[in-house]
């Protein structure tokens, strides 16, 4: 019989059987559909996240300056991804951080003192000249009881009552005594003292009545107080003089020139803090400032934690919520996640073990240690901010280097030297404005209506007013203005006076003193293991100097930088043993070299040394830029399927695999297959009969599963062509592996279960070789691949081109698959 014919009786012969069976042939055709099925149930919970480009802030090196590199620092802590260019990559700038309230904050500051070096404010200065000339016309003044010059309800007399020796009788005369207020304005200036005891001056500014004795004997009494005394009752008298008791309407109106010179006075004091006025409230950083230092003060305790963190973020960064950060797919190896799911060994508080921290200190670490995010961040930024730099050896060559290290650090001294100046300015400020003479008179000349219209001519081309001047120099005596209310001065010290005590507070949670030397290199190890269990530990900069006697360093300057093993790039491993498409943005894992300081002490170092050798200062600062990542597919569940898929696969056609051994034992146990060899059938008649009828149902299931594939949006990318390629592959080595599993047995129930078990242990090897694929060789990998299965792993290696290209959304998969598939067997 010809051949031809003899197969076609054969694979009529095992259709009919297929036909006869239909439940097995049902279950052969869907079983490997059902985990599919699954499969795309998981796909449609956990569906893919298009990931749009992504830009990275650079990171500013010590030498760019100290407040880029602090910012640089606590803003780049999870190094954030923005999907559009960062101001930094903007050519001819390299600052991302100017919308913050602390950088708008320095540029405001130095905005108002170019102001105050630029003008000279004498507008007091001309409104007492104005007063004294004045002076000369008597019509003018008023000569009234001193009594009658004083606001109501007073506590000038009083104060003469109960501070002074003066006997009751004799204050009364004072107060009824008449003082000449035109003489008071045109005298020079003279101390009280000198003025009551000499009776012919104090006769030119008080009449008493009684005649001369009585005038002798309250000269008397007033030269035999105290000069302390008689200071504290003049200031007192100044602070509640009736300014319209002394500029009635009728006196001004009645001497027009004079009116003139005082509102002109007037005027000119208006416009000078009209000025000032409009460029502080132009300036918003520093109410922004204080807005944001409340949310972070001790005593806001109704404030959420995340609220707090964008507050700090405000202040430090300008972007609190403007960048996401990149998943680490490694993210439990992490010592600093641990500390975020508490696995960390270390449990008492970093503020517990400084004895020498201020309670402001504490409270901030506290509460920085209370919540999950913000400890990640201090955890992170405590051995840069609070860590030792420790350098060997200690001799006088490297001395000059550690200075001009330090100069680094020393920079941030300044904040304390502001706080410093400022606890002497403020009061002295404060007390102006609250007991100055000129600040009362200036404020009831503005009420006065004759001088308030000249004036807000004087202010017509600006924003104010006489009256919101004087609003804004006598504040009513309230709690903090409600929302929305005018701006006063005691608003902007209040602003001002938290801004530089809480600037100061925290830079005294720095530690200033951060170089120490040692004399040899096996000290500083020493020394840093000590460090390193309070993480107090920044690096060791060990200088391999040819003489360590020479005073000088030698024209090639060699060293070394030592590190905590946990805050540098290990170097066991070049790549990551499983490629996902995403760039290396983990600040924890792929950013080490920055994340933990060890760039930050190279540029220190390197400058430095520079310097040093030099002698010249460098002015040109170093920014660190990562490079931009295209737009891809994050897509967890292909991920997973990457490394699972050969499993799936596996139990996919286990059913199948059982059923061909079964079927081809059984024709040996029935003593089929001698019989048609006795016949006249030929062994590869019989095998290719057996590999058709196996391989059509194969090949009919790969089709169901390749549209359920598409349809479930599992592979929505894939080419099903290449699909079907590898499914086809992968039956038929499937096919040939059952054949000769097959030729171990002789008993068909027998041979399907046992065939199973070998088929899915034969897998188990793939798993091995991926966990040991680093170390396996080209001859390893083709001994490998005579077992099916760890062939299928191949071949699945080869699918993971096509799902990498998938999250690259890359169609042109032929392409790189035949460019990348050999590589698998390449180590």
């Amino acid at each position: 019989m010809d051949p031809f014919q003899q197969l076609c009786l054969l694979l009529w012969k095992n259709i009919t059987y297929r036909r006869r069976n239909k439940i097995q042939l049902v279950v052969e055709l869907l079983w490997p559909l059902f985990l599919f099925v699954i499969l795309i149930s998981v796909r449609h919970s956990h569906p893919p996240y298009k990931q749009s480009q992504c830009h990275f802030p650079n990171k500013a090196l010590p030498s760019a300056g100290t407040l880029p590199w602090i910012q640089g620092i606590v803003c780049n802590i999870h190094n954030p991804c923005f999907h559009s260019p960062t101001a930094g990559e903007t050519p001819g700038q390299v600052g991302n951080f100017n919308n913050s309230i602390l950088s708008r904050l320095l540029v405001d500051s130095q905005s108002l003192l170019s102001i105050s070096e630029n003008r000279t404010f004498s507008g007091f200065q001309e409104l007492s000249l104005t007063l004294q000339r004045m002076g000369d016309s008597p019509g003018i003044w008023p000569n009234l009881p001193v009594a009658d010059y004083l606001r109501p309800n007073e506590s000038f007399s009083s104060f003469l009552r109960t501070n002074s020796s003066l006997p009751p009788e004799s204050v009364e005369q004072l107060l009824k005594a008449r003082l000449n207020a035109q003489v008071v304005a045109s005298a020079t200036q003279v101390q009280l003292k000198d003025l009551v005891c000499n009776r012919t001056m104090l006769g030119q500014f008080l009449a008493v009545d009684g005649g001369e004795d009585k005038m002798a004997a309250l000269q008397r009494e007033l030269c035999a107080q105290p000069a302390d005394v008689l200071r504290q009752a003049e200031r007192l008298f100044l602070t509640q003089l009736d300014f319209s008791k002394l500029f009635t309407r009728e006196r001004l109106l009645s001497n027009a020139a004079e009116l003139r010179l005082l509102s002109k006075a007037v005027g000119r004091v208006s416009q000078e803090m009209a000025l000032l006025f409009n460029q502080f409230s132009s300036l918003s950083s520093f109410s922004d400032m204080s807005a944001a230092l409340r949310l972070l003060s001790p005593e806001n305790r109704t404030a959420r934690p995340l609220d707090s963190f964008r507050a700090f973020s405000r202040i430090m960064c300008g972007h609190p919520e403007s960048g996401e950060r990149i998943p680490s797919l490694n993210w439990y190896e992490d010592n600093d996640i641990k500390s975020f799911l508490g696995k960390n060994g270390t449990d008492q508080s970093d503020a517990e073990q400084d004895a020498n921290m201020t309670s402001f200190c504490k409270s901030m670490i506290q509460g920085l240690e209370s919540n999950p995010l913000t400890r990640i961040v201090w955890r992170g930024l405590k051995p840069l901010l609070i860590g030792k730099l420790l350098y060997a050896p200690n001799s006088s060559a490297v001395l000059p280097v550690i200075k001009e290290m330090n100069k680094t650090f020393e920079q941030l001294q300044i904040l304390q030297d502001l706080n410093e100046a400022w606890l002497e300015l403020g009061p002295e400020v404060w007390d102006y404005m609250e007991t100055s003479v000129e600040v009362r008179l200036l404020q009831d000349l503005l009420r006065r209506p004759e001088v308030a219209v000249l004036v807000n001519l004087r202010l017509e081309n600006t924003s104010w007013t006489a009256s919101r001047i004087a609003r804004f120099l006598s504040p009513p005596q309230t709690p903090p203005q409600s929302p929305g209310a005018e701006l006063t001065w005691r608003d902007i010290y209040h602003d001002l006076n938290r801004t530089i005590s809480t600037l100061a507070q925290v830079t005294e949670c720095f530690s200033m003193d951060k170089l120490e030397g040692l004399e040899s290199e096996g000290q500083l190890v020493q020394r840093a293991l000590e460090l390193l269990e309070d993480r107090q530990f920044w690096a060791g900069v060990v200088f391999l100097l040819p003489n360590s006697s020479s005073p000088e360093l030698p024209p090639h300057v060699q060293y070394k930088i030592r590190m905590d093993i946990d805050d540098v790039t290990r170097t066991n491993k070049i790549k990551d043993r499983f490629w996902d498409p995403g760039p290396a943005a983990d600040p924890f894992s792929d950013m080490r070299y920055v994340w933990g300081g060890f760039v930050y002490v190279q540029d220190l170092v390197e400058r430095a040394v520079t310097t040093v050798l030099t002698g010249a200062s460098q002015t040109i600062g170093l920014y660190v830029q990562q490079m931009p990542y295209p737009c891809y597919v994050d897509d967890v569940f292909l991920r997973v399927l990457n490394r699972s898929l050969p499993l799936f696969m596996t139990l996919a056609w286990i059913y199948s695999v059982a059923m061909i051994i079964k079927g081809v034992v059984y024709e040996k146990e029935a003593r089929l297959k001698e019989t048609m060899r006795i016949m006249g059938l030929s062994s590869g008649t019989l095998w290719l009969s057996w590999f058709i009828s196996s391989l059509v149902p194969f090949l009919v299931s790969a089709a169901l599963l390749i549209a359920l594939l598409k349809w479930g949006d599992i592979l929505p990318y894939s080419d099903p062509s290449v699909v079907f390629f590898f499914l086809s592959a992968f039956a038929t080595a499937t096919i040939m592996q059952c054949f000769l599993i097959s030729t171990f047995f002789s008993k068909a129930n027998l041979s399907a279960a046992c065939g199973g078990l070998i088929y899915f242990s034969l897998y188990l090897p793939y798993v091995l070789c991926v966990a040991w694929r680093d170390r396996l060789t080209s001859t390893h990998r083709i001994l490998a691949c005579f077992s099916m299965d760890k062939l299928e792993g191949l071949e699945s290696e080869g699918q993971l081109v096509q799902r990498a290209l998938e999250l690259l959304e890359d169609r042109q998969f032929w392409a790189g698959v035949v460019f990348l598939l050999p590589k698998q067997l390449v180590p």
